[in-house]
């Protein structure tokens, strides 16, 4: 296994947190931007910018670390935890995995990585498997977008990883050249099965979802180790068997190679997050301890648990479709008692989960229906402004551990001024400029403004399906319209040939949680001008003049 340690004073060896010193966000005032240094501030984690820093900082590492190539009898410290003897002589190419949480954000960062590639490839060679890729699953809905042309569909139906994937190349022919990917871009995958130890680093551009998935994904996914064992020269006696462990050195790569590495942004707040997840596997047995093992279990010491059943998914086009069935019957026999089994037969599926769902949903329709279309509307809300972050100044300065690891592998003639106190600004001088070096290149838009509202009026029509009762669709687009304006915290006209028509604002309207968000703000604002009459009265929705 790779070195990870809970101890208080190593954990900036193993997470790396990029931080900012200032970042330029969009405004609405004369000068069209201002300034800010709190990236912990609502909203500025759903930005682009913040993901394209961890992705800096983790090609950044990658470099670094393809340099102790040529390196290791300089830098030929074991990781802690090796036994004595081992040899610090292996070298391997890192790959590494960049997690999001966005599809369309992650087909963007992963063309952004390739473009920075073939914008460099004297820096970073193809034939060093310099390239990225996605893998990702994606929900339905998507698929049922008219808007989409079938090879465009094709593409979002997901990207899947296979044991011959280019990323898992190097692991299963050792030869390194231009058919490796050694980037991954991970949308809800890759928490199990992805099996490959030379991944050596993984970047959360995004908010991670548990204890469990950063147990499994950051670090299950490249604690696995490299490292060999060598037989040093010795004559053995005819019929010896026994081999001499004196004669067995175990070579391993170096401390950095053979350590956990997770590279995150402030803005996410992950950290205390990730410190939960070394400590739940730097002490597991305590944390196991209380689990009963197979033995007890099977001599009947312990009584099983019930098993947890999977559960039938009820999808808001459903629960919106049976809602506008049950005011249909309040407006035609309001004395008319509401048939749940009738409900159930239609859209149950033969699923007796589901059915139960449908059950408690048809309860809440009839007896709490402000309740039920707060759900079906997502609290008929819109997100808090989101400020537009159009770029963003990262604090250079390096940690203890990243000086000497850049020092040891960008200019081991300096080693020896490590400890030289008065040699410390000059050393950082050197880090601060070549972080500053990294050149993202030019962001290419993600869509256009005018394809992004047209989306998110198809899914509010498509959602409301039958229950919508309207003759001029201007009105829908009118209310998306104004609710991406008050998402982006604007009063300005959101046209193609607008400053909001750019990736840093498109990131933001096409992210999942957002779209969401609109969707359930018109619906609500529909329902309540009228234009879903037979959905106001199940919900009892005072309606507005339109």
């Amino acid at each position: 296994m790779k070195y990870v340690s809970d101890k208080e004073g190593e954990f900036t060896y193993f997470v790396e947190e990029v931080g900012i010193t200032r970042a330029e966000v969009m405004a609405d005032n004369e000068l069209g931007f201002e300034e800010t240094d709190d990236a912990k501030q609502v909203g500025y984690d759903k930005n682009l910018r913040p993901q394209l820093s961890v992705v800096q900082a983790v090609l950044t590492y990658m470099e670094s670390c393809d340099k102790i190539e040529d390196k290791t009898s300089v830098i030929s410290d074991i990781a802690p935890h090796r036994p004595e003897g081992s040899k610090a002589e292996l070298w391997y190419p890192v790959h590494s995995m960049i997690v999001v949480d966005s599809v369309p954000i992650g087909r963007k960062i992963c063309e952004q990585i390739n473009k920075i590639f073939e914008g460099n490839r004297k820096r970073f060679p193809k034939n060093k498997g310099y390239q990225a890729d996605i893998i990702h699953s994606n929900l339905t809905e998507a698929l049922e977008d008219k808007s989409l042309k079938k090879v465009e569909k094709d593409y979002i139906r997901g990207k899947k990883m296979s044991p011959d994937h280019p990323w898992m190349l190097y692991q299963q022919t050792g030869i390194l050249n231009e058919n490796c990917n050694r980037v991954l871009v991970v949308i809800g995958m890759a928490r199990e099965g992805v099996s490959n130890r030379y991944c050596g680093c993984i970047g959360y551009a995004c908010k991670t979802q548990s204890l469990v998935e950063l147990v499994q994904r950051a670090i299950g996914r490249q604690i696995r180790s490299y490292d060999q064992i060598e037989k040093l020269k010795k004559q053995f006696k005819p019929g010896d068997t026994d081999l001499d462990q004196q004669c067995i050195t175990l070579l391993t790569p170096s401390r950095r190679l053979d350590s956990v590495k997770i590279i995150t942004h402030q803005t996410y707040e992950n950290a205390s997050d990730i410190r939960r997840a070394i400590s739940y596997i730097c002490n597991m047995r305590d944390h196991l301890e209380s689990i009963p093992t197979i033995e007890e279990l099977m001599e009947g010491q312990v009584t099983p648990g019930v098993d947890i059943p999977v559960e039938g998914i009820l999808k808001t086009k459903e629960k919106i479709e049976i809602a506008g069935d049950i005011g249909k019957t309040k407006q035609s026999n309001p004395e008319q008692p509401i048939n749940t089994g009738k409900y159930q037969d239609s859209w149950g599926d033969k699923n007796e989960t589901k059915r139960k769902k449908i059950s408690e949903w048809v309860q809440k329709v009839v007896d709490s229906p402000e309740d039920a279309e707060r759900e079906i509307n997502y609290t008929g809300m819109l997100p808090q402004q989101i400020p537009i972050v159009w770029d963003e100044t990262l604090d250079s300065k390096p940690t203890k551990d990243q000086l000497v690891q850049y020092i040891k592998t960008h200019h081991p003639d300096f080693i020896p001024e490590l400890n030289n106190p008065d040699s410390q600004k000059f050393l950082e001088r050197f880090y601060e400029m070549w972080v500053k070096d990294f050149d993202l290149g030019h962001i290419p838009n993600i869509s256009k403004l005018s394809d992004i509202r047209k989306t998110l009026a198809y899914k509010v029509q498509q959602s409301l399906g039958q229950y919508l009762q309207l003759s001029d669709q201007k009105i829908i687009y009118q209310l998306v319209d104004n609710a991406m304006r008050q998402v982006l915290g604007t009063s300005e006209s959101l046209k193609d040939n607008s400053r909001y028509n750019c990736p840093q604002a498109q990131a933001i309207l096409t992210r999942k949680d957002i779209t969401q968000k609109i969707v359930g703000w018109v619906r609500n604002k529909l329902i309540a001008k009228g234009y879903c009459p037979e959905l106001a009265i199940a919900f009892e929705i005072e309606q507005e003049e339109n």
